[in-house]
């Protein structure tokens, strides 16, 4: 029998998924019909309702147990992923007719009873966790510097500007390791389009089950990567490739992270690529992306993201930044001009480039427009 992404066999997550779907769409088509007496639904006229726009991804649906089956109290779910109380309840009643789950009656939260299942999710960890062990594994304590120097006694990683690398600071990487980490559907093979960033090290070393595929062409860069998983026992496969030309095989992905040069054509090649390798099971796409030379342009970026499918879940400003070293004539001229007004020591503790972090839900099938009436307080 073909094993899915755990000890579980795949037709037995699948069937789960499915099951799931038939009563998800009964129990929002009762609670519909009664807030909306008048407009006389049927399961077959809302089916496409329910496939278009509330129908969850196989991964979303493995996710969303997840956060259901790991809160610290009952209605902490329903806050945290922006939903409503009918959402927690159908997957609530629906573990529990499972005989996944049992109740905790004192609304602690839920008590799974399949341990296979919980082997496939799993935990949360707390930006705390995250420090502590990046600290204990390397010895370092963790700073505003460069993530790179996290393991200079390794690998001393030289930025060439060719390949427009650059990494975030130590602080910026645990912070899209812990979003990667709150998001992640269940443990598996995740990719990572180019990381001179590190952050498949990073991942890897706080959840081994995880297993992290880096594409880089930059040969050196996961060469520092293999000796960095040598000298720590961790599991990150590196492979050498051009994106423009090939493809990862043999590999089934939940998802991506992507950080690339910040140009619209290169962010739409680099996530282009991103998508060829997920399914229509879903996903997740992490990104980072700064405003060097894009501007208004994000109007058309945005069109992109929702033609490629991609649901925007979470955009945050003023985590991501990266102490500047001048690799580029243009940041050596920015330096001087800045020394005009600023001393030396100013400027290189406080030179910085900021960037924002975008979180996506990859939909893997196509959402209809339905015409449902005009009605402003219609919920539908």
């Amino acid at each position: 029998m073909k094993k899915g992404i755990d000890s579980l066999p795949e037709d037995y997550l699948h069937g789960l998924y499915r099951r799931f779907l038939s009563f998800e769409e009964d129990k929002i088509l009762e609670y519909i019909t009664l807030s909306n007496p008048h407009l006389k639904l049927t399961r077959r006229n809302f089916k496409n309702i329910y496939n278009s726009y509330y129908r969850p991804s196989f991964y979303s649906f493995l996710k969303n147990i997840r956060h259901v089956i790991y809160s610290s109290s009952l209605f902490e779910p329903v806050v945290k992923e922006g939903k409503g109380w009918e959402w927690l309840l159908n997957y609530i009643e629906f573990l529990v007719k499972e005989g996944i789950a049992t109740i905790d009656g004192e609304g602690r939260g839920i008590i799974l009873r399949n341990e296979s299942l919980r082997s496939l999710l799993p935990p949360f960890y707390s930006e705390q966790d995250i420090q502590g062990i990046v600290e204990n594994r390397t010895g370092r304590p963790v700073d505003k510097g460069l993530v790179s120097d996290l393991f200079n006694d390794i690998y001393r990683f030289s930025p060439r500007p060719g390949f427009d690398q650059g990494p975030i600071s130590q602080e910026s990487a645990l912070f899209v390791v812990k979003k990667i980490l709150d998001e992640i559907p269940a443990r598996g093979n995740f990719l990572f389009i180019g990381d001179d960033d590190f952050l498949s090290v990073l991942i890897n070393m706080i959840d081994p089950e995880i297993k992290p595929v880096v594409v880089d062409i930059d040969k050196s860069l996961l060469q520092g990567i293999d000796a960095i998983c040598e000298r720590y026992n961790l599991s990150v496969t590196t492979i050498k490739g051009d994106i423009r030309k090939e493809s990862v095989q043999g590999f089934r992905f939940m998802g991506f992270h992507v950080h690339p040069p910040y140009i619209e054509g290169a962010i739409k090649k680099f996530i282009d690529y991103g998508l060829k390798h997920l399914s229509v099971d879903g996903g997740i796409v992490s990104l980072i992306v700064g405003d060097l030379a894009i501007g208004n342009r994000y109007l058309h970026l945005q069109k992109y993201f929702s033609w490629r499918q991609l649901l925007l879940r979470e955009y945050v400003k003023g985590k991501i930044y990266y102490p500047c070293k001048a690799l580029y004539r243009e940041e050596e001229v920015t330096r001087e001009r800045f020394s005009v007004y600023f001393h030396k020591d100013v400027i290189d503790n406080g030179y910085v480039l900021g960037a924002g972090y975008y979180l996506f839900d990859y939909i893997p099938f196509k959402v209809e427009r339905i015409r449902t009436g005009k009605a402003l307080y219609q919920y539908l």
